[in-house]
C-alpha cells in the first residue's frame, strides 16, 4: 500500500521541516540553522551534496536547476554551481572583475527564495511527488488491529500517528513534553476554558494507547495524567481503536498539504 508508507514519509519531511524551522528562530536559544537536518531534509528532496571554498551545497536539475547553500540564510538559486560559489564565496581575483563584482554585490537576479519560503518550497515539492491514490483506510484500520494483536508496539505506534495524520489531528507540545508522552487533538476555547475535541495518547514509555473523541476538558486531561483523577473517559487498546475509527470515518478527504503533524521532538529509535 503506497499511501501508507508516502503517508510515514510526508510526516518525516513535516518533522524535519519543523526542526529547521526551531532551529532559524534565535529568540529560542539556538545559535544558527540545523545543518544536519537540512542535510537530511536535501537529502530526502533529492539534492546532491557538493562541497565547494567551505560551502555546503546542495543542486538538483529535475524539474528546475536549483542550487540551495546550507547556511543560516537557506537560499534557494536558480542558477550554476559555479556562479554560487562566485556570489557566496569568491576569491580575490575574481572580486577585481568589473562583471564578477556586480554578481558578487547582488544576487537578486538568481536568488528564488530564502529560510522558511525555502522550507515551504521544499516540503510542497515533495509532497506534490507523492501518490496517494490507494489510500484506504479501512485497510489501515485493519493493519491496526493486526499490529496491536501481535504486540507489535513500536509498528502500531507509527501507525497510530500515520492516522493522526489523517484525522488532522495536531500534536501538543506543552502537555506532551510536560508528561513524556506523545499527545494529538484538536483544541478549542470557549468560555475561558481550553477542550480537546478528539484527543489520543501514546505512551510509548509504557506501551499504552489512550483515546477519546468526546469533549474533554484541558483541566481533566491534566488531572487524569497527574494521577490526581481516575481515567473514566479514555478508552484504552481495542475500545480507544475503534473510537479512533469512528472519528477516521466521519474525517473528510485527506488534504496532505493542510494536516500537518509537525512532530518535533521524535526520538531517535522512533524514525519513520
Amino acid at each position: 500500500m503506497n499511501s501508507l508508507e508516502n503517508i510515514k514519509k510526508k510526516i518525516t519531511v513535516d518533522f524535519l521541516v519543523k526542526k529547521i524551522e526551531i532551529s532559524l528562530n534565535t529568540e529560542n536559544g539556538y545559535s544558527g540553522i540545523d545543518k544536519q537536518s537540512v542535510k537530511l531534509l536535501l537529502g530526502k528532496c533529492g539534492y546532491q551534496s557538493i562541497s565547494k571554498r567551505g560551502l555546503e551545497l546542495f543542486e538538483k536539475n529535475i524539474p528546475d536547476h536549483h542550487v540551495i547553500v546550507n547556511d543560516a540564510l537557506l537560499g534557494r538559486y536558480e542558477t550554476s554551481v559555479s556562479d554560487v560559489v562566485l556570489r557566496k564565496s569568491p576569491t580575490i581575483k575574481e572580486m577585481i572583475s568589473f562583471k564578477n563584482a556586480r554578481k558578487i554585490l547582488g544576487d537578486s537576479d538568481v536568488l528564488r527564495s530564502v529560510k522558511k519560503d525555502t522550507l515551504e518550497y521544499l516540503r510542497s515539492s515533495y509532497i506534490n511527488s507523492l501518490d496517494f491514490s490507494d489510500l484506504s483506510k479501512d485497510k489501515l484500520l485493519s493493519e491496526l488491529r493486526i499490529l496491536f494483536d501481535a504486540d507489535d508496539i513500536e509498528g502500531f505506534f507509527k501507525l497510530v500517528l500515520v492516522l493522526f495524520e489523517l484525522s488532522s489531528l495536531n500534536y501538543l507540545p506543552f502537555l506532551s513534553k510536560k508528561y513524556n508522552l506523545y499527545i494529538l487533538g484538536k483544541k478549542n476555547e470557549k468560555e475561558n476554558d481550553s477542550f480537546f475535541y478528539p484527543v489520543g495518547i501514546l505512551d510509548y514509555k509504557n506501551k499504552k494507547f489512550l483515546f477519546a473523541k468526546n469533549e474533554i476538558r484541558e483541566k481533566k486531561i491534566i488531572g487524569i495524567l497527574s494521577g490526581k483523577e481516575e481515567n473514566k473517559v479514555f478508552s484504552e487498546g481495542e475500545d480507544a481503536i475503534c473510537e479512533l475509527a469512528e472519528v477516521i470515518e466521519d474525517t473528510l478527504e485527506y488534504l496532505p498539504f493542510e494536516s500537518n503533524l509537525f512532530l518535533y521532538g521524535l526520538p531517535e529509535n522512533f524514525n519513520f
